[in-house]
């Protein structure tokens, strides 16, 4: 009897409230996708090849979700299409369920593959969200083994191309090396934020031993501004960079990621020369190719492009 009266007041309260309509509505996801894409094309003639459907069902898709949503999602203009300002709002909810899906469906099909992977990773990314991308990737795929091993930019790609490793991230300079470019960063001066540079003495480097990228570029950018220089300290661990910087020993080039709270990112106001960008670079063995090893190079690369701060990107 019970649950014949809650029954009653459960249909009473949602047919008496907008809710009710609410919850009998679908959101088709081939129609997010189509509206995702005519948002950012612009033009339902750019969507519908994105999407792979044509002009006029593009059209009939969105107006569609404008009786869905009950709103008008676009401004249609004989130039293209513009948002409205409630397809402003909705965009990042479309982009939201799109992404949980999409995330769902690689959770699921994840049980299914096996195998090993070996990753390398640099120092720079070991204690930031790499360890938090790593561990999502062995929980979605409970039967691939994964290894992962931390260790300098130099040796990581080397170790790729001996076949030790059959994914690593590195940093790099050059356009011909090898490598995908996933995304760019700035290379910066790193110090205490007292810091300015004597014209009267060298100034001081901690630095990784080399062969260094890093290192390198501190040394090529101090001569080419007439700046005199000295390694004060090598170390073979970022940990030992930032503890040779931190007691005063000189300073370092890095890039802002994981940075430490006590030191700075310091500039033209402390003496010191601009310095170029860096490239983060995907390696991967093609005599490798696994399913397991190619689902986590494609997640990797997503991840860094939506974790890495966007403030750090050129």
């Amino acid at each position: 009897m019970t649950n014949a009266i809650y029954t009653i007041y459960y249909n009473e309260y949602f047919q008496s409230n907008d809710l009710g309509n609410l919850m009998d509505r679908n959101f088709d996801t081939l129609v997010l996708r189509t509206f995702v894409a005519a948002a950012e094309c612009g033009e339902f003639a750019h969507a519908s090849r994105v999407v792979g459907r044509s002009q006029g069902a593009v059209s009939m898709q969105i107006q569609k979700l404008e009786r869905v949503v009950d709103q008008t999602l676009f401004l249609r203009r004989k130039a293209g299409v513009s948002l409205t300002d409630a397809g402003r709002r909705f965009l990042p909810h479309a982009k939201n369920i799109l992404d949980a899906k999409d995330h769902a469906l690689r959770e699921m099909a994840g049980f299914n593959v096996q195998g090993d992977v070996r990753v390398g990773i640099p120092q720079d990314f070991a204690e930031t969200f790499l360890p938090g991308i790593l561990g999502a990737f062995t929980r979605s795929h409970p039967s691939v083994r994964l290894t992962a091993h931390v260790d300098r930019n130099v040796d990581l790609g080397e170790a790729v191309r001996r076949g030790h490793l059959d994914l690593a991230l590195t940093f790099g300079l050059h356009t011909a090396a090898e490598g995908q470019v996933l995304a760019e960063v700035p290379a910066v001066w790193i110090g205490p934020k007292d810091y300015r540079v004597s014209v009267e003495k060298r100034v001081p480097l901690v630095a990784f031993t080399a062969p260094c990228i890093f290192r390198e570029i501190a040394q090529n950018s101090l001569t080419s501004c007439g700046l005199g220089h000295l390694v004060s300290m090598n170390s073979t661990s970022l940990q030992g960079l930032w503890t040779g910087v931190n007691a005063g020993l000189g300073i370092a080039v890095r890039t802002p990621i994981q940075l430490p709270p006590h030191l700075t990112v310091l500039g033209a106001e402390a003496g010191l020369p601009p310095l170029p960008s860096v490239k983060i670079r995907l390696h991967h063995a093609e005599h490798t190719a696994s399913e397991a090893m190619v689902r986590l190079k494609n997640i990797l690369k997503e991840e860094i492009a939506a974790h890495l701060p966007m403030n750090l990107m050129q």
